[in-house]
């Protein structure tokens, strides 16, 4: 899931300009590293397979707490697509989910789900850096850029 962290409030904004300035301005988002692959550790999306029964949205959320400690609630978890694995055998889905900054104290390590991730804020800003520095797994930020979730290069790069 791509967790997007938007602002608790937009000063100066009526209710209605505020909610949605929130649902398209991120101040940043979380992602996850594990840090068992040592030096070839990047960070990604929290992502899982699916427990027997589970619909993708159950399995998405299940993962998302386990692996950053952070409940996003199914209202704001939107569907943006599926694509095949690289493998051939199994299905991708990704999905969208929006947290508000006060949330990010619930973020954690410690769930009985989590299997060694590491979760992590990154202001927009950092987010770039990170990839630019070539600690972001490729697929997940290709995948980010080829459904629009984020600028190709940066905000500053693009005008």
């Amino acid at each position: 899931m791509f967790i997007k962290v938007l602002s608790n409030h937009a000063d100066g904004l009526s209710d209605e300009q505020r909610e949605e300035a929130k649902l398209h301005i991120p101040l940043g988002y979380v992602f996850v590293i594990d840090p068992k692959f040592g030096d070839r550790a990047q960070y990604k999306m929290p992502a899982g397979h699916s427990k027997l029964g589970e619909t993708p949205l159950d399995t998405v959320i299940r993962e998302v707490q386990g692996e950053t400690g952070i409940p996003v609630p199914k209202e704001r978890v939107t569907y943006v697509a599926k694509k095949l694995g690289p493998r051939k055998d199994h299905w991708r889905a990704l999905f969208v989910g929006n947290i508000f900054e006060h949330e990010l104290r619930y973020m954690h390590d410690r769930d009985v789900e989590n299997e060694g991730e590491k979760p992590k804020y990154f202001t927009v800003d950092e987010f770039y850096e990170c990839v630019r520095a070539d600690k972001f797994m490729r697929a997940h930020y290709s995948m980010l850029r080829e459904y629009n979730l984020i600028l190709p290069f940066g905000r500053a790069e693009v005008a």
